[in-house]
């Protein structure tokens, strides 16, 4: 899948392993979209994550769920991209910046969109200062949470933060974007808890992601 190198022609990046997907991952993915003027938003299924224990589900399932989710008539702007579940071995974030970058060429803006808790561990992942010359990174911030202070990842945001959208726009990579968002209270991890206890979580997934979990009776192990 690739754009015209235009830069208006924006694409945003939402990684995750979607464990399952819920609407706290499609909201927030839909008012970035929108906040931001892309032409994509891009949900990249994380197969196999290095910094964190195995997803329950596989990637099959994950995938289909990430499907089922998108084609409701809410998320259709939503685009799954299983660019991740095509290589070998772990996941690394800065290799799917790198495939996605040659295949946009080097003048359309991408956005790797993060949560807070993502963004403040960003030291950890494989050569990520290497991140932004490559794309832009947007942080998705709740109202009133903690920044660095000091260390390693305050100075990486403070070398690169823009406060102002346009910066975004005319570049295709370079700077560190912090969006506040108002999250859902909510988390994959709650869910398979409450599906595990065989009280389906409704109002947080989408209808066929449910049917699609009772059918294939995902989540009765965790």
């Amino acid at each position: 899948m690739s754009l015209k190198s235009e830069k208006e022609y924006g694409i945003g990046l939402f990684g995750g392993t979607f464990d399952p997907i819920h609407i706290g991952h499609l909201n927030t993915a839909i008012r970035l979209k929108e906040k931001f003027q892309l032409k994509e938003m891009r949900l990249i299924l994380c197969a196999r994550p290095p910094h964190r224990s195995a997803p329950v589900c596989s990637v099959v399932d994950r995938k289909k769920m990430l499907s089922l989710a998108v084609s409701e008539k809410k998320y259709q702007d939503l685009i799954v991209d299983d660019i991740e579940c095509k290589r070998t071995g772990l996941s690394y974030t800065l290799d799917t910046v790198s495939e996605l970058r040659n295949q946009i060429g080097s003048e359309v803006p991408m956005y790797l969109c993060l949560g807070m808790d993502s963004f403040l561990s960003i030291n950890t992942w494989n050569h990520w200062k290497d991140l932004v010359s490559m794309t832009h990174i947007v942080v998705a911030q709740r109202p009133g949470s903690e920044l660095p202070k000091s260390g390693e990842v305050y100075d990486f945001m403070k070398k690169y933060r823009s406060i102002n959208l346009q910066n975004l726009s005319n570049a295709p990579s370079g700077n560190i974007f912090l969006a506040e968002m108002i999250p859902m209270s909510i988390s994959s991890t709650a869910i398979r808890k409450a599906i595990f206890e065989k009280d389906y979580p409704y109002k947080f997934l989408p209808e066929k992601v449910i049917k699609h979990i009772k059918e294939n009776q995902l989540y009765k192990k965790i």
